[in-house]
């Protein structure tokens, strides 16, 4: 297969995973807010996306060789759906539950822009200042 065609193929397969991750997360972030004791992924229209975003992400673990991963949607500051994908530790059999324990690696990032944004936006930091203003032990040698 020449270099272009894989290219294409793996571009062909981004796409298609934003189009089939959408309308899971659009059914339940958009779903008619439910009462207390009702649960947004309990809805037959969002059983039904979940269970074509659970194959294609079967399909995405299959083709990219990936292990395993973990994904959970929120909605309301609330988990409404999680679920395991592949495997935890291929020697022995392991599956992904939605308890996994993970290595934070890179994902840190995420919180510290989260928690600088946060700050930020209660005037408490200014983007353009100096890192040595909030932190004096920093410098460049």
């Amino acid at each position: 297969m020449s270099v272009q065609a894989v290219l294409k193929k793996k571009s062909s397969l981004r796409q298609m995973g934003v189009l089939c991750t959408l309308p899971i997360l659009a059914a339940l972030l958009l779903a008619p807010a439910p009462s207390q004791a009702q649960n947004p992924a309990a809805d037959p229209d969002v059983q039904a996306q979940i269970g074509l975003f659970s194959a294609w992400l079967d399909g995405q673990i299959a083709i990219r060789g990936l292990p395993g991963i973990v994904v959970g949607v929120v909605s309301d500051q609330e988990l409404v759906w999680a679920k395991g994908f592949g495997h935890a530790d291929l020697d022995s059999d392991r599956h992904m539950q939605t308890d996994t324990r993970f290595r934070m690696a890179s994902h840190s990032k995420l919180f510290t822009a989260t928690s600088i944004m946060q700050l930020r936006e209660q005037g408490k930091v200014r983007l353009d200042d100096p890192v040595a203003d909030y932190l004096p032990w920093f410098g460049f040698q």
